[in-house]
């Protein structure tokens, strides 16, 4: 009986496990896509990043830095020349060059 319950606790912890990391992959692998807008883009983003940032793993920096990365190619040199301050001006930035 004591064995089930330590394998129980297992899998769960195994299966946690699993899905953080799924969802770290799905994070780092997230790109805006060519016919994509800015918004659904960074709705998806600010999803991942609520089910990853668990832990806080990850600063506004790193979210500024990963989401101009991510940007179609047009918009990532003119975000980068605002530098933005805050993931919220490097959105607006995106957008009005959208």
């Amino acid at each position: 009986m004591f064995g089930n319950n330590r394998d129980d606790d297992y899998s769960s912890q195994l299966y946690i496990h699993n899905k953080s990391n799924q969802l770290q992959y799905e994070l780092r692998s997230c790109k805006q896509k060519l016919d994509e807008i800015l918004d659904i883009y960074n709705t998806a983003l600010e999803k991942l990043w609520k089910n990853v940032n668990l832990h806080s793993i990850y600063s506004n920096t790193d979210k500024i830095k990963q989401s101009i990365d991510r940007h179609r190619s047009k918009f990532q040199i003119l975000v980068q020349l605002a530098m933005p301050i805050s993931l919220n001006e490097a959105v607006q930035r995106a957008k009005e060059v959208e």
